[in-house]
């Protein structure tokens, strides 16, 4: 949506969104230390309806910012999601959506498939959100800041444990996905109170904070704030918030929202070959002069994955 807009003001042919995801792609496929086997990408097909009832008002903004668009160019740019399904699908990417589940969702639970079979999964994405997966067994590329997120990285790169990065998250909030967090309880503060949970703990028994779910986290932070003997304006309103909190992080937490695992492993066993005419037809029939230009550059990659993946060399999964 994003590029359709930027689009929209220089009347250019909603293509933005399927470059840029290819183009990016393409770059991490070609890093000389990113062994990769096989590619799935995953879309949106609707909200979970536990997660709209738990959040409401749940990407309000984002359906403003979609009303910028008249029904027609929305139409066309979200044409650029059935593009993708394409030209990936030709690049041997397997596509899947789920009805009622976001992308995020269909992505935690490929992670803990995988996961589950001793591959090291990859997740690429910009957004903050999937995070979360280090937690569940993946490294994470790190598109917007092109940097990698893994667990010898990840107290360094967002200040918190992978175990307590969904209540830090409901702390903060999310204004992109119209969440709100504790008020007065930036960034910061949350990382100080998250800090403060996990050295108190340090002499007593078994499971650290860090280990104990996000809804016992939030649980043992009232308890703190509680017996404090004198609390903050923001240490009260993360107190008054709590209720509140326990919904959000119900809402967020990726780590069962997608359901039972069994028919998505199936999909996922079905990966389609590399088909270099078909991909380079459809790449002129979009106007995609760039790959045209250089099609080696992104065919190479794609057939190097297919080829680890036949010869069942790699353990590494994106």
């Amino acid at each position: 949506m994003a590029s359709a807009l930027e689009e929209l003001r220089t009347s250019q042919q909603f293509t933005g969104g399927v470059y840029g995801s290819l183009r990016s792609l393409r770059t991490l496929l070609s890093m000389p230390d990113v062994p990769i086997d096989r590619v799935y990408a995953f879309f949106d097909h609707g909200v979970p309806t536990r997660r709209l009832c738990l959040l409401p008002g749940y990407k309000q903004a984002r359906k403003e910012r979609r009303e910028m668009l008249t029904e027609e160019e929305r139409e066309r740019a979200f044409l650029q999601i059935d593009q993708c399904f394409e030209l990936f699908g030709l690049l041997g990417v397997r596509c899947l959506a789920f009805k009622n589940r976001e992308a995020d969702d269909c992505v935690a639970a490929a992670v803990r498939v995988l996961a589950t079979e001793e591959h090291r999964p990859v997740v690429v994405s910009s957004d903050a959100d999937l995070l979360q997966t280090v937690a569940l067994g993946a490294d994470v590329w790190d598109q917007g800041h092109a940097r990698w997120v893994t667990p010898p990285t990840f107290i360094e790169t967002t200040g918190v444990h992978p175990g307590t990065f969904v209540v830090y998250r409901a702390l903060v909030g999310d204004t992109s996905d119209s969440i709100e967090g504790a008020r007065g309880c930036g960034p910061v503060r949350a990382v100080e109170l998250i800090a403060d949970l996990c050295a108190g703990q340090a002499d007593q028994l078994p499971p650290p904070f860090q280990e104990l779910t996000p809804l016992e986290q939030l649980a043992e932070i009232g308890l703190y704030l509680c017996g404090q003997p004198k609390l903050k304006a923001w240490q009260q309103a993360v107190l008054d918030a709590l209720p509140r909190l326990r919904r959000v992080v119900m809402g967020i937490d990726l780590s069962d929202s997608f359901g039972g695992l069994t028919g998505l492993q199936g999909l996922m066993d079905v990966l389609p070959p590399v088909q270099d005419r078909p991909f380079l037809q459809a790449c002129s029939r979009l106007g995609m002069k760039s790959v045209l230009g250089e099609p080696e550059a992104y065919l190479r990659p794609f057939r190097s994955v297919q080829a680890r993946r036949l010869g069942k060399n790699s353990a590494s999964t994106v």
